[in-house]
């Protein structure tokens, strides 16, 4: 029952749940894996192929849950999926120094931080190719091993991100600059380590550098006036 109470109170009418899932969502199975364990399954119509991404978070308590789905007409190349998952899954504008898959995972090397891509631990579904010129694979619906018409392809694939020296994860798992100066942080207040420690002091997670120069509100550094 308590299942169904969550499912009530997250899907209020149809317009939310097309506005949340897609206008090719057109409804729900509920499924039993052991004794109490229940999810669900999104129903769609029109959609030929299918990439659930799932997001391995920085938080303990959000970890592996669905962050988008990824819909196509045709296969989607590595290429084609990684930029699709940059601008539609992570709101990102960064660009990769460089893609590459080794032993079914993928890791994306970028300015600031690093993306690996792998496979759920289980109820896998799909997989990655083997260079980052290849398509993506995705699992079909078969019955007596013949694959059935009409129905979703689907690829499941889970992404993880690692930030650079420098920088640091917020609670939304976005890796952000670290404050001026600072080579680590543990957030954008607090500097765990000086970029120069020669001519800068660390104190109370502020990184003081030369006399003559403060941050401004814009973590930028700036002369200071007769005023201070």
């Amino acid at each position: 029952m308590k299942f169904f109470e969550v499912i009530r109170r997250n899907y209020i009418d149809y317009q939310y749940t097309i506005d949340l899932l897609g206008e090719s969502y057109v409804g729900y199975v509920l499924k039993r894996e052991g004794h109490v364990e229940a999810h669900m399954d999104g129903v769609n119509i029109d959609v030929k192929n299918s990439i659930e991404v799932y997001q391995k978070s920085c938080k303990k308590l959000y970890e592996d849950q669905i962050k988008c789905t990824i819909k196509s007409n045709n296969d989607l190349t590595f290429n084609e999926f990684t930029e699709r998952l940059l601008t539609e899954c992570l709101d990102s504008k960064d660009t990769a120094e460089k893609w590459e898959i080794t032993n079914g995972a993928a890791k994306g090397t970028f300015k600031n931080k690093i993306i690996d891509i792998t496979l759920p631990a289980t109820d896998k579904k799909g997989s990655l190719p083997d260079n980052v010129n290849g398509k993506i694979i995705y699992e079909t619906m078969k019955k007596n091993n013949v694959e059935l018409e009409n129905f979703t392809k689907i690829a499941r694939l889970v992404i993880s991100s690692t930030c650079n020296d420098g920088s640091y994860m917020d609670e939304e798992c976005v890796c952000k600059n670290c404050p001026y100066n600072c080579a680590s942080c543990e957030g954008p207040l607090y500097c765990k380590k000086c970029k120069n420690e020669t001519n800068c002091v660390l104190e109370d997670g502020i990184c003081t550098c030369k006399m003559g120069e403060h941050i401004d509100d814009d973590n930028i550094p700036d002369v200071c006036d007769d005023d201070y």
